[in-house]
């Protein structure tokens, strides 16, 4: 494989929901070798929560003085440029990085990401789950540090490079691993849906784009809650609109359903 391609590892604060970035490492191999690598963690605007931190074992602490995704989203896009992506569960990852370039109103790299996930499913239909840890026991790859940025696109480059000898062609492999039939991925494929321009949405896009403080009048018709924030982000999941907002009384991001909002007012101080 002559030409380069990134492999990429991507872990988030939390295993379910709309995904924050936590920690983004890659390595770039040319000619089946690992050349150059690019690992950073991220200061999220949310907390991590506890079971996705048992996962990877980052914590609060390992992030505090971190940069912003959007810090991190540029470094990166300038040193991966429109080189071929690899990652271990490709939607997951387009999914958390079109999340986080949207947010940041980032433009994403165009490239198509090839999933070791699916082509390990074809060439090691006998290995259960596929995923990467249980892979590079199968294939009895060295042992080494799993559920990190780098290390997990360390370990996406191997469990492809055994793909790829297993592959009847002489070519560098990645368009025939494309060929093999497995849909291709982009980050911008999966960028999140805007929810429909309703007159509320369009208040709440008013209020971020001047980055004003507005209240939410929130919940039940019987019982809602006055709120005031600060709108960041919207987008549209499973049906549901969402807006994700500073909160003013905790400081934290959080979100809230769009459906839910009955009122958008003006903050009265």
């Amino acid at each position: 494989m002559d030409r380069p391609l990134i492999a990429l590892g991507v872990q988030t604060v939390a295993r379910q929901g709309a995904p924050h970035v936590v920690e983004l490492g890659a390595v770039k191999v040319i000619g089946g070798e690992i050349e150059d690598t690019f690992d950073s963690l991220i200061c999220p605007p949310v907390p991590i929560e506890p079971e996705a931190s048992d996962w990877h074992g980052i914590t609060e602490d390992h992030i505090r003085a971190a940069p912003l995704v959007a810090e991190v989203l540029e470094a990166f896009s300038a040193w991966a440029g429109e080189e071929r992506l690899a990652t271990h569960d490709a939607e997951d990852a387009a999914t958390a990085l079109a999340f986080e370039y949207a947010r940041a109103e980032l433009p994403p790299p165009g490239s198509t990401i090839l999933d070791t996930r699916a082509l390990a499913q074809h060439h090691f239909p006998e290995v259960e789950g596929h995923d990467l840890e249980t892979l590079c026991k199968h294939l009895d790859l060295e042992e080494g540090q799993q559920r990190r940025g780098l290390a997990d696109a360390v370990w996406c480059w191997k469990v492809l490079e055994e793909c790829l000898e297993r592959l009847e062609t002489d070519g560098d492999g990645y368009n025939e691993c494309l060929a093999l039939g497995l849909a291709p991925v982009t980050i911008n494929g999966h960028r999140p849906k805007s929810p429909a321009p309703t007159r509320r949405v369009r208040q709440l896009e008013a209020a971020r784009m001047d980055a004003n403080e507005v209240e939410l009048v929130y919940g039940s018709k019987g019982a809602p809650a006055t709120l005031p924030v600060v709108p960041r982000f919207m987008f549209e999941r499973g049906g549901h609109g969402y807006l994700e907002a500073e909160c003013q009384r905790s400081g934290l991001l959080k979100t809230y359903r769009i459906d839910r909002i009955q009122r958008v007012q003006e903050r009265v101080v």
